[in-house]
């Protein structure tokens, strides 16, 4: 899949050719592996599967993994449901659910509305809930109705770009990916699901206990999750394991992928 734990575009080519998509309802999304377990990985804000390549090809040697790509739905109750059904399809009943950055905020209200599914909870560079945010991502929404589609595009791949935080000789590939998904993947009502799902959750999501088995996993560096945040997340789930990697960013499967992984095994067991 990689050379040096580095992608490149033929490895993409590989990576789809054995990966196709499945379909179910409005759904797309990756399937891989076998076994009894699963693991199902939650995008961030970009809706895709594909970025997180390095997770289904390091776990679907021993376990399922699944990986959606996000419909345009406004409300993180819906996606949850949403992913609900999709995991009836699969025949899952019981999975261990981690969730990156929007994702996180996903996997939170998917353990709050359908607690039976979920082995385990795993939060990876997100957000407790920040009413303050509200106010901010709502003008936010407000411009991308507003904004002229080809101007659009090129505003939300330089914010993609920004996010993303690969290792510098990634930096290139990831960059030409982000480019080429906002241009031929991801849609006005795209970005516009992205602000209403964040929107969302700061504004609409209650924090309850959880009794699973958690883990929160960060950065030193995250140039989107501020430490304060970072430490609010944390207060909020006592019980979870904390993690905290070094000079991993925002992405840190993308940055720090061999000490992700091993964090992600070493939890799961």
């Amino acid at each position: 899949m990689t050379e040096g734990n580095r992608p490149s575009r033929i490895d993409l080519a590989a990576f789809r050719a054995s990966h196709p998509e499945r379909r179910h309802g409005a759904w797309t999304y990756l399937a891989a592996g076998a076994g009894a377990r699963a693991l199902v990985v939650l995008p961030g804000g970009l809706r895709l599967a594909e970025p997180a390549q390095a997770i289904i090809t390091a776990f679907e040697g021993d376990r399922r993994v699944i990986v959606p790509n996000y419909p345009p739905l406004a409300t993180l109750a819906a996606l949850a449901d949403g992913l609900a059904a999709l995991l009836d399809a699969e025949g899952l009943s019981n999975v261990d659910v981690m969730g990156s950055s929007l994702g996180g905020m996903l996997a939170q209200v998917f353990i709050q509305r359908h607690p039976q599914r979920v082995a385990s909870l795993i939060l990876v560079s997100t957000f407790a809930p920040e009413p303050r945010a509200v106010a901010r991502f709502k003008r936010q929404k407000a411009l991308i109705h507003l904004v002229p589609g080809f101007y659009l595009r090129k505003v939300m791949t330089r914010v993609y770009q920004s996010f993303t935080t690969p290792s510098p000789e990634d930096k290139a590939f990831w960059d030409a990916y982000m480019a080429e998904a906002v241009r031929s993947r991801l849609t006005r009502a795209d970005f516009l699901a992205t602000q209403a799902n964040v929107l969302d959750f700061h504004e609409r999501f209650r924090p309850a206990p959880v009794s699973h088995r958690m883990l929160i996993l960060d950065s030193d560096d995250d140039p989107v999750v501020a430490p304060a945040q970072q430490d609010a997340l944390i207060a909020l789930y006592p019980g979870a394991r904390h993690v905290r990697l070094h000079g991993a960013g925002h992405t840190t499967f993308m940055s720090k992928p061999v000490e992700a992984i091993a964090a992600l095994k070493t939890f799961l067991g």
